[in-house]
């Protein structure tokens, strides 16, 4: 699988052979809500300014809760099937590598956030094979990508003062 960065604002997961999995588009250049289309349904990501806390909604029904611990990354939380979480971690302090494990830490997909500067523009380069969408619904691994371009650029407008 790969995504794909048509503009600053849309994320596309596809398969190896350029099959569209879903996409995620923030909906305003400073916002961090999102719509989120995935096998012919719509999702709303939602957000507070303040608040630490992702929500994926389907039909105004709370479908995912993204949290952000303090030590850094994003927990993922399945609300259809309480059973089913994830975890987004960074590797280390200083790169831009992530890991997304299932419940039992599990790896089953990683990514880095880089810079198309000829664009000037962030994307994604991710590493998961095609039969993860067996496993993991696009809507989650779109969601986990989401969370962590949220929190980094929290974490950027903080730095900045």
């Amino acid at each position: 699988m790969r995504i794909d960065s048509p503009d600053a604002r849309t994320r596309i997961l596809t398969t190896d052979d350029g099959t569209e999995l879903g996409r995620v588009h923030r909906t305003s250049w400073f916002g961090h809500k999102a719509e989120l289309l995935t096998g012919g349904s719509i999702y709303q990501l939602e957000t507070a300014t303040f608040k630490s806390k992702l929500t994926l909604t389907y039909q105004s029904t709370p479908v995912l809760d993204i949290t952000f611990p303090w030590r850094g990354g994003a927990r993922l939380q399945d609300l259809v099937d309480p059973t089913r979480t994830f975890t987004v971690k960074q590797e280390s302090v200083w790169r831009s590598n992530y890991l997304l494990n299932d419940g039992a830490e599990n790896t089953i997909a990683s990514f880095r956030i880089g810079m198309d500067w000829s664009k000037f523009r962030q994307v994604v380069i991710l590493a998961a094979p095609d039969a993860l969408a067996a496993n993991c619904p696009p809507w989650v691994l779109l969601s986990a990508v989401h969370a962590v371009m949220v929190r980094r650029s929290r974490q950027s407008a903080a730095a900045a003062g």
